[in-house]
């Protein structure tokens, strides 16, 4: 019998540092914080429910993000930068999600995938690129004891083909109610 429980509602916030460089909650900025709630609904050791971010676009400077990616993809960035070094990027997600996961023991992960797609515009000099992505984030994190908290680190992936991965990055969440799985 799986004693833990974790249905409910839950409120908190995910950290985008642009430089990769934000390993805990406490070095993060307001800036960097990115609300979100879920709705868990529980069976067992499994989960799945629903995500919705509250904020959904960013805006950076290109070369603030070179950092934060994989070796390959910094390869790209650098070449590119020599040549547009104002580049911008900026980056719209769809609100809506959904989650699968498992929870053994204390530690928890799940797999968040938007519902449609998302946009990556990069504009340099007089062009622009616009890039549709699908949405799809990894979870893994620590439940404290009383079953009120969740922290850890999560992953994105940047090109799902080569399975290139951005540096991870803290979330928190809190529990704050036990109603059921709702989408409203």
């Amino acid at each position: 019998m799986f004693e833990m429980d974790l249905s409910g509602h839950w409120d908190g916030f995910y950290v985008q540092d642009p430089s990769g460089s934000r390993r805990n909650l406490s070095d993060s900025r307001e800036e960097e914080r990115f609300p979100i709630e879920v709705w868990i609904e529980q069976s067992g050791s499994r989960f799945s429910g629903n995500m919705r971010d509250k904020r959904t676009e960013r805006f950076y400077r290109l070369s603030e993000t070179v950092n934060a990616i994989g070796f390959f993809g910094k390869l790209r960035f650098v070449r590119f930068l020599k040549h547009y070094p104002e580049a911008t990027m900026s980056t719209v997600l769809p609100a809506e999600s959904r989650i699968d996961g498992h929870v053994a023991g204390s530690k928890i992960s799940f797999r968040k995938e938007y519902i449609g797609h998302g946009k990556y515009v990069i504009t340099f000099g007089e062009r622009t690129s616009v890039t549709e992505v699908p949405g799809i984030v990894f979870y893994t994190g620590m439940i404290t004891k009383d079953e009120n908290v969740i922290e850890g680190p999560y992953r994105t992936t940047q090109n799902l083909m080569d399975r290139e991965y951005y540096r991870p990055q803290p979330f928190r969440l809190a529990r704050t109610g036990t109603s059921k799985l709702s989408n409203s």
